[in-house]
């Protein structure tokens, strides 16, 4: 009761001295901006603005002078200095006009988007760094997105009823070798990538550019920020995992960040003891550079990141009292682009990056034995995009991927060293119309050849987009998306196909005062997926490898945002219906790694008085099936359904402090990420069958988070 009685005096006494901020935003006709966000400066205090254009939310008045920050759908972003809360505030935003039409009408595929890229907002940066759930890492916020599966255990990307390999990351338009970092074996992984390098954060579940290959699910694009987004600042940090530094240099011309973190459970793991036997606790040293330079007419860019992770632990499996399991990885990533204008609304991209990721695993399968992997990929890009008039655009491209794999595992009795090589060279063209203001069409063409698989594959790709008003639009898409099989598959047999999925997608936004709600329903049909067998359950050698597996998927995603004054929140829902023969499956049938509903919530409140963020994340998956070799048929049994809510608390002692406590499984529910068995049966045929755990029930962070700027209220909220 007394607890309730503070928050209640606390929320009374914000109100009771808090001061009203409110105006119009309007463009350079004079029309109002409607679903425009407004806020201050480096804090999550503001509003969005109603049909009208119009918009007010509480403020203090000790927040004199600040910048209010704008962002509207199809215009940039503009700021205003503001000294006197009392006045009506006038903002206009002056981009757009007809030179927008093609981005108004022409949204191709299922795409979620963030950052000042966006034509379709379904959350900005700030609500994927606020998600409890996240804690920082893009991946795990995506798995709120509508028709991303939440794998426990995992942490990858599964999108619409495919793999993980089904989905690919790039970053300025280059594929990713490594985007995650390493863990044991069910335990789920982090994105490798700082949120902190980029301004658009792009999910598409289907349906996008025929820039894009190499993945038959879905494409995760991380966008860059710009140059005249960074300030001069150093930002430090300390948790209960490790540290971490960041320094950004920005001149008239170019910009330079690096950052460096270190983590390092061993004083995690003492206060916080674990279900894992840790011979040597997880460690992570990674740094990253960013170098971008304006120029003439364009930009270019420098990306370089470096990671290493080690650690021991020793596991009980059902054939094995105990294996030593001993980790080293390594990752390096760089990359360049060139952004330039040519004239005559022509715009040159180039790009070329180069990936190299190597692993050591003692104790990989069976105890005693040493698995060494090396993977190399360069990826080389170049497009020209050409506008005509403000109906039409026009690119063309073409890529080249080259890579090579060297595997070497070592038994007590055997060796196998496999190696290749494989390049991948591509073309691809694409062209929007804004037939009318209304509508508008994509149309897209791309064609990719295999040196090891010696084929070519075609993917053709067509949307149709239709605004009746600023509020609705409906879109429809059809197209064939492709891929290589992967390495696991390649290094036993190099003699394969593509593996294909065609991809069909009807698709509603609607968008309003402080609303945002979007509902998808798809069709997807794969053949030529990619199927083996296996002497024993846990047998990683594979035999009769072959492109005869087959498959489908339907299903609906609903996706909603609101909030009002200080809260904010967003619900997402997907249902799916699918099936597949594939991999060692026997028959066609649901895939362990789907569950056929999924939910999450999210939300966030603001407390201007003790300049307090709480906020709560909730997701839930229906029960996944698995195989039970002691019961007749094949996936047919499931595991319990899964529900992990999770608390975050960010505090601001000062402008540029803050203090941020994280829980994962606030209800203390006991999960189970599913089973496994013995690969051989006992004497009275009897697989044995042992739980899969998560390492903890719960998780607890702390984080004290440092900026040190001439701007004194500049920190590192955004990112929490």
């Amino acid at each position: 009761m007394k607890i309730l009685l503070y928050i209640i005096g606390i929320l009374t006494g914000y109100f009771m001295s808090a001061q009203t901020i409110s105006g119009i935003v309007t463009d350079g006709k004079g029309n109002p901006v409607s679903g425009a966000n407004v806020y201050i400066k480096n804090t999550l205090l503001g509003a969005t603005t109603s049909n009208k254009g119009e918009f007010s939310f509480n403020v203090e008045k000790e927040k004199i002078p600040f910048y209010l920050l704008v962002e509207s759908k199809g215009n940039g972003m503009e700021s205003v200095r503001v000294e006197n809360i009392n006045e009506y505030i006038k903002i206009i935003v002056i981009k757009g006009g007809k030179e927008k039409k093609i981005e108004e009408v022409i949204v191709t595929g299922s795409l979620f988007k963030s950052g000042d890229l966006s034509n379709a907002t379904a959350f900005s940066s700030s609500d994927i760094y606020t998600n409890p759930n996240a804690l920082g890492d893009i991946i795990r916020a995506m798995e709120n997105v509508p028709g991303v599966q939440f794998v426990p255990g995992d942490g990858r990307l599964y999108i619409r009823g495919g793999t993980s390999e089904e989905s690919k990351i790039f970053i300025d338009g280059l594929l990713v070798l490594s985007p995650y970092t390493a863990t044991r074996p069910n335990n789920a992984v982090r994105g490798r990538f700082s949120p902190d390098l980029f301004q658009g954060i792009n999910l598409s579940t289907g349906g996008f550019s025929s820039e894009y290959g190499q993945a038959m699910s879905g494409a995760l694009m991380l966008d860059s920020k710009k140059q005249n987004q960074y300030e001069d600042k150093s930002d430090i940090s300390f948790t209960t995992v490790g540290a971490w530094g960041g320094f950004t240099k920005k001149r008239e011309s170019d910009v330079f960040h690096i950052t460096g973190n270190y983590t390092n459970l061993t004083l995690y793991n003492a206060l916080f003891p674990d279900r894992n036997d840790w011979n040597r606790p997880y460690q992570q040293i990674s740094s990253e550079i960013y170098y971008q330079r304006l120029i003439k007419n364009g930009v270019w860019k420098f990306f370089g990141s470096y990671a290493n992770y080690n650690f021991s632990l020793n596991e009980k499996t059902p054939d094995y009292a105990k294996i030593r399991r001993d980790f080293s990885v390594e990752d390096i990533y760089t990359y360049i682009t060139l952004n330039y204008d040519l004239g005559n609304r022509y715009k040159l991209y180039a790009g070329v990056n180069f990936g190299y990721s190597a692993q050591r695993i003692e104790g990989a399968l069976i105890p005693w034995d040493v698995m060494k992997q090396e993977e190399n990929l360069s990826h080389s890009k170049i497009l020209i995009k050409k506008k005509m008039g403000g109906s039409f655009e026009f690119k063309v491209g073409g890529e080249l991927l080259y890579k090579t794999y060297n595997q070497n595992y070592k038994t007590e009795k055997s060796v196998f060293h496999p190696y290749f090589t494989h390049v991948l060279s591509t073309g691809f063209s694409e062209f929007n119309w804004a037939i009318t203001h209304k509508l508008g069409t994509n149309m897209g063409l791309r064609i990719d050849n295999s040196s090891l698989l010696k084929e070519s594959a075609w993917s053709p790709r067509f949307s149709l987009n239709y605004n009746p008003n600023k509020k609705n639009q409906i879109s429809a898409f059809l197209g064939t998306y492709f891929q290589s099989p992967d390495n696991d598959m390649l290094k036993y047999n190099r003699n394969l196909d593509f593996s294909y999925a065609d991809n069909y997608i009807l698709s509603y936004t609607y968008t309003a005062y402080n609303l945002f709600f979007k509902a998808e329903t798809y069709y997807k049909k794969y053949h030529d997926l990619v199927t083996y067998s296996v002497n024993s359950l846990n047998n990683r050698f594979y035999e009769s490898i072959s492109n005869s597996g087959f498959g489908d998927a339907k299903g609906i995603d609903l996706f909603l945002k609101s909030g009002f004054t200080n809260f904010k929140y967003w619900i997402s829902y997907s249902y799916i219906d699918t099936e597949r023969k594939f991999l060692n499956y026997p028959i066609k049938t649901q895939p362990s790694f789907i569950a056929k509903h999924t939910a999450s919530f999210i939300g966030k409140y603001w407390i201007q008085s003790c300049k307090t963020q709480v906020a709560i994340s909730t997701n839930y998956s229906s029960g996944r099936p698995y195989n039970n070799p002691n019961s007749p048929g094949f996936n047919q049994n499931k595991i319990r359904d899964y529900w992990n809510t999770s608390l975050g608390i960010a505090y601001l002692p000062k402008e540029n402090i803050v203090v941020y406590a994280n829980l994962s499984n606030l209800l203390g529910i006991k999960q189970v990420l599913g089973y496994e068995y013995s690969s051989q049966s006992d004497d009275q045929g009897v697989y044995t069958k042992q739980k899969i755990l998560p390492s903890a029930d719960r998780v607890f962070f702390l984080g004290v988070f440092i900026t040190i700027s001439k701007n004194k209220k500049l920190n590192q909220l955004d990112k929490l």
